[in-house]
């Protein structure tokens, strides 16, 4: 289980300050397809899998989060992509539809 004590920084100094993230119930899904949507305030997420009948996703979770938070998400993850494919090679992004 990794560390979850991750130092924050905070627009008041620069001091890192420690946040413990309680994971108790926390459930683990994984998303063969995803999608975004755009509100007036924030930004849907939607995970799902493909269904065995073609042509089918079925949704499994939803996450809605504010638009400042999001870009956030963008930035975190487009540096973890840069350092994968730095350690690993560039991925291949492009979306292909699966036969099901």
């Amino acid at each position: 289980m990794p560390n979850n004590d991750q130092p924050e920084k905070r627009a008041q100094g620069n001091a890192p300050k420690r946040v413990r993230f309680i994971e108790d119930g926390v459930k683990t899904q994984y998303a063969s397809f995803f999608n975004i949507g755009l509100g007036p305030e924030e930004v849907f997420f939607n995970f799902g899998n493909h269904s065995m009948e073609p042509g089918t996703v079925r949704i499994e979770s939803r996450v809605a989060v504010s638009l400042k938070t999001e870009k956030r998400i963008a930035m975190a993850l487009g540096g973890l992509i840069q350092r994968y494919e730095t350690d690993n090679g560039a991925l291949d992004g492009k979306y292909e539809e699966t036969a099901h």
